[in-house]
């Protein structure tokens, strides 16, 4: 599957969009998206959660919407 490309910005407002829709995540803070190397499933972009502790509830409910966007979309291509 051809993923589309989008920046670091895109992603995580997209990533944000969706967190502010759920009360599970009325605290919780992104990191920045990063880059590295493609995984084994393609896709070159990872994200974390800054205050993970107060997250663990958000990040369960956001588990499926970050693997559908990390199976759809990639970052551009950088070398290391």
């Amino acid at each position: 599957m051809t993923r589309r490309i989008e920046s670091k910005e895109t992603i995580g407002k997209l990533i944000v969009a969706e967190t502010i829709q759920h009360a599970d995540c009325v605290n919780v803070t992104w990191n920045e998206v990063f880059w590295h190397a493609p995984d084994e499933t393609g896709c070159n972009w990872g994200i974390s959660v800054a205050n993970h502790y107060e997250g663990i509830a958000c990040i369960e409910r956001m588990q499926a919407f970050i693997d559908h966007l990390r199976a759809t979309v990639n970052l551009p291509d950088q070398t290391i």
